[in-house]
């Protein structure tokens, strides 16, 4: 049977190597991984601004959309309350996280490719927020 969803390919892993290796810069990415003092794994999905250009507050999801742009990823989901950036702690460690682009960077309907890249992983000194 045709299945007319686009596969991802070489020139989409390309795309996405380049826009991976902009991520180093910057302090934290939406898509890097929280282990929360109780235990508890979140994605990062929303960062705010703080003084002098660093992080403010950190929102967390337990599950949501994650498109890898250049420079940037992006978040589509439900957010639990902010935790300060100053209460995280970088591990050292990556986990592979879900991503996705447009397939050929075409930006169109159903053109979404997916994978996974690596993100760190920051222990925070508080507990998750519980719902």
């Amino acid at each position: 049977m045709w299945d007319p969803r686009p596969k991802f390919d070489e020139r989409d892993a390309e795309i996405v190597a380049t826009r991976a290796a902009t991520l180093a810069a910057n302090p934290i990415n939406v898509g890097d991984f929280i282990r929360f003092a109780d235990g508890t794994t979140r994605r990062v999905s929303y960062i705010w601004p703080g003084d002098d250009d660093a992080p403010g507050s950190i929102q967390t999801s337990a599950g949501g959309s994650y498109y890898l742009g250049d420079g940037y990823v992006s978040f589509s989901g439900a957010l639990f309350i902010g935790v300060p950036f100053a209460s995280l702690t970088d591990t050292g460690d990556t986990f592979d996280g879900d991503v996705w682009i447009f397939h050929h960077d075409h930006a169109c309907a159903h053109n979404g490719v997916h994978t996974t890249i690596k993100f760190r992983v920051w222990h925070c000194n508080l507990p998750a927020e519980r719902c």
